[in-house]
């Protein structure tokens, strides 16, 4: 069949053969795509603080349309985890969207210390930029990967819908990822949608949206949702679009499971079943559920939560972080001479002044061995990491999370692990948090488009949502990437 395609293209005049080659190209691929269905539309909806065991807790308050839906007809893995050591808010969305962990994409945490600056940076703050219906300069400058958005984006030429819905700013941006069309966050001092100028003037149909933060956090993102499905021209073709969506399931006043809070938590997972429910039948109505793909999760995060342990006689203490570092730099003054060897020191890291060190030709590793050896001695210390150890060193168990959570160019020289129990407080900040490590089992469902109910006992890292879903779109995964996609 090739052998007689090609005698027919030599024996044609050369302006002919080039039409042929472009109709035989076009055959291929039409041929190529014939039978395969994609979603018109994927919605990623990542839950704050979502755990397992509250979500089947108040399963009986449920109605039949939201959560236990989900747990009925999609496919359910019971137990997920982020591939990184202690997640945030910012930190597991971008690895939930980017397919990897924060020593790729780069946003280790909500804030971290700018090594140029010494001063705390926030993850999507960007003053080159402007906030709308905020104060708040925003972009996803410090996202040093794409996203699936992006990749969407890409795939299509840039005519895909990629839109991003949020509480947070922080949520908002880094899940829309760097080419999107909006990203949306509630603007709780005046209880309006926000945005930043990054990505352009804001659409049409988000006039609707002004002054619709009233009610809970949930039922503010349900209304933004519900407008941009009806107005945003969502799903409305067979090129595939996106929606990402953040919804909130800790409670206002701090997260606890103690009995003065529970019926509080009670009404969270109530109201967020509500939400789901609503969003499930907007989609059916508008799109259909069978030409929209779901996913749903937890961002993994969950707010230490300070008890006072003396009273059941539970070992804790306080580590005072300022402390630390002044006792750490008089004993290097005392070992290599006088200076500021300790630059700064955020959350549990320790920077060291490396101007210093090369001015007195010191070796940045063994000094840092040097720090470790003390740090060791240090009362309420469990282990300390140097960036050495963590990109260099052997692996050891445990240090693959912790390893995954660090990033050169804005984690410290030195992490300090606090015994679980203990407070790590830094003074100057006014800042202290509680020390847990608890597992927190929490699930990833898919649902919608055709999928077959089943549910999966195997535990999963989150970065597979992201090939997994490039998959189903016939798109690639996001450039840093490396997992392979579920199949199901």
């Amino acid at each position: 069949m090739v052998n007689a395609q090609w005698l027919k293209i030599k024996q044609l005049k050369k302006p002919h053969i080039a039409t042929l080659l472009m109709v035989l190209a076009t055959s291929t691929t039409l041929c190529a795509q014939a039978g395969v269905s994609v979603p018109r539309l994927v919605v990623g909806i990542a839950i704050d603080q979502l755990r397992t065991d509250y979500l089947e807790t108040f399963a009986p308050l449920y109605g039949e349309e939201g959560l236990k839906r989900l747990m009925r007809e999609g496919v359910v893995y019971t137990s997920a985890q982020y591939a990184s050591a202690d997640v945030d808010r910012a930190s597991s969305i971008a690895s939930l969207y980017t397919g990897t962990v924060p020593y790729n994409h780069g946003i280790v945490g909500e804030d971290w210390m700018d090594r140029q600056t010494m001063r705390p940076v926030r993850c999507v703050d960007d003053f080159k930029m402007r906030g709308v219906n905020t104060q708040e300069t925003s972009s996803p400058q410090h996202l040093l990967v794409s996203t699936l958005g992006d990749e969407l984006k890409v795939a299509t030429d840039g005519r895909a819908l990629v839109y991003s819905v949020a509480p947070t700013r922080e949520a908002a941006v880094l899940s829309a990822g760097h080419a999107a069309d909006y990203a949306f966050w509630m603007n709780r001092q005046t209880g309006s949608w926000a945005g930043t100028t990054y990505y352009g003037s804001a659409p049409a149909a988000t006039r609707l949206m002004m002054n619709t933060g009233v009610g809970n956090v949930n039922e503010w993102v349900s209304r933004t949702v519900s407008t941009l499905i009806q107005y945003g021209s969502l799903g409305v073709d067979e090129m595939p679009d996106l929606l990402t969506v953040c919804y909130d399931a800790g409670v206002t006043s701090g997260y606890s499971t103690r009995a003065g809070q529970s019926l509080e938590l009670q009404d969270v997972y109530v109201r967020l079943d509500a939400a789901i429910a609503g969003l499930l039948n907007e989609v059916d109505k508008k799109i259909g559920l069978d030409k929209t793909l779901f996913f749903i999760t937890s961002t993994g995060y969950e707010p230490s939560e300070e008890v006072d342990l003396q009273q059941y006689r539970i070992p804790t203490g306080t580590l005072q972080i300022n402390r630390c570092a002044a006792l750490l730099n008089m004993y290097l003054m005392a070992i290599y001479g006088q200076g500021q060897y300790v630059e700064s020191y955020y959350g549990n890291q320790l920077y060291l002044n490396h101007k210093l060190i090369e001015q007195k030709q010191l070796n940045l590793t063994e000094v840092s061995k040097t720090c470790e050896d003390f740090l060791f001695q240090y009362s309420g210390v469990r282990d300390v990491y140097t960036s050495t150890r963590l990109t260099q060193g052997a692996w050891t168990p445990g240090i693959n999370r912790i390893r995954n959570a660090y990033h050169p160019k804005c984690s410290g020289d030195i992490l300090i692990q606090v015994n679980p129990g203990w407070t790590l407080v830094n003074e100057d900040m006014a800042q202290s948090r509680f020390v847990r490590d608890s597992y927190f089992e929490f699930p990833l469902i898919f649902f919608g488009f055709g999928l077959k109910a089943e549910k999966v006992q195997t535990p999963v890292t989150i970065d597979v949502v992201a090939p997994t879903m490039a998959h189903f779109m016939r798109i690639r995964a996001p450039n840093a990437c490396s997992t392979a996609p579920l199949s199901f």
